[in-house]
């Protein structure tokens, strides 16, 4: 099974689509996800060090205050989960591997959005013009 297949009378990426219920495409989409969980997971922790931020997620702002090493090994953990189950589901149940993984990195790019939205306010508000400005 390939990950990119020429699929005729296809629009967008050149007439390519990705797989996500293939080999190759599970093991892209779940180091994806991977990478994007560490990012939020380091983002989080920074944007939660300097006060700008609060983790909207109840259950991770619990785990962030008492075990923040729990924290850090839910946040990696999740994507491995995810990517195993995909994994041994593959050729049993193709549309829940793909909607699973699609909306697991869709959600984290999402969130990633929102970390590069917060840091650049807060490397704007931290230059001169910004801190001399009053707006009264």
């Amino acid at each position: 099974m390939a990950i990119i297949k020429r699929a005729p009378n296809c629009t967008g990426l050149g007439g390519f689509k990705l797989r996500l219920y293939s080999n190759k495409g599970i093991i892209i989409a779940a180091s994806v996800f991977f990478a994007l969980s560490t990012l939020d997971a380091v983002l989080t922790l920074w944007g939660l060090n300097l006060n700008v931020i609060r983790e909207a997620n109840p259950v991770m702002r619990v785990l962030i205050t008492k075990h923040p090493q729990l924290f850090l090994i839910l946040k990696l953990l999740t994507p491995v989960a995810l990517g195993l189950y995909c994994w041994w589901n593959r050729y049993s149940d193709r549309r829940l591997v793909t909607y699973a993984l699609g909306i697991a990195v869709g959600i984290y790019v999402v969130v990633s959005l929102f970390h590069l939205y917060w840091i650049v306010l807060y490397k704007i508000s931290l230059t001169p013009f910004v801190k001399n400005l009053r707006l009264v």
